[in-house]
């Protein structure tokens, strides 16, 4: 008997847009299909939200490391959590290998017992790649409070969520000695050109 040649690894970033979230502890996970073979079903847990808890219309980051199924194919996402009143709405979920072509799934479905056709784990096909999102300017004013101690040296960092994206933590630099930002009373003003985040 032969050994069963093992496949090469390569890692995966996959965003996770929600909709609708009955069940905010859920454990979510998703199996990746394509031209070479499947992964093993990998778990998805969101970092740094209240408690790991998923929110609704918020869309999620994974970076995963398994191995290389060549051209995606085909997408399964699904989660454990059973019963009347518990699921998740999953909008879009978007897979790009670190070097292959991006697959982009849009699921538009509930995956709950008591929706829809009651699946809690579903197949999905990849549609057409969407264009990127253009880049704009955002004006931002940060009022620093007029209290004790409110002012800091340290770095300052801002997220912007939006109904279409968002964009990664962009820090807020200080200025130079003449111009320290972020003290006491005082408001800074930042001009920002990042990804076009919607309304």
């Amino acid at each position: 008997m032969f050994p069963v040649p093992q496949l090469p690894k390569t890692s995966y970033t996959m965003s996770v847009k929600l909709g609708e979230v009955l069940t905010p502890d859920t454990n979510l996970h998703v199996q990746i299909f394509g031209e070479k073979g499947e992964t093993s079903k990998i778990m998805l847990r969101p970092v740094g939200t209240s408690f790991n808890r998923f929110e609704k219309g918020r869309t999620y980051k994974f970076t995963v490391e398994t191995v290389d199924i060549g051209k995606i194919q085909r997408l399964r996402i699904g989660h454990d959590a059973r019963g009347p009143g518990k699921g998740i709405f999953v909008e879009e979920v978007d897979v790009l290998p670190s070097d292959g072509e991006r697959a982009t799934f849009p699921c538009s479905c509930w995956l709950s017992e008591d929706k829809a056709d009651s699946k809690i784990e579903r197949d999905v096909l990849p549609g057409k790649p969407k264009p990127p999102r253009p880049n704009v300017s955002y004006h931002l004013a940060i009022k620093t409070a007029d209290v004790p101690n409110a002012g800091t040296d340290a770095n300052v960092y801002f997220q912007l969520i939006g109904d279409e994206a968002e964009t990664e933590k962009i820090q807020l630099r200080q200025g130079g000695k003449s111009e320290k930002r972020f003290e006491r009373g005082r408001t800074d003003k930042f001009i920002v050109e990042t990804v076009d985040v919607g309304p």
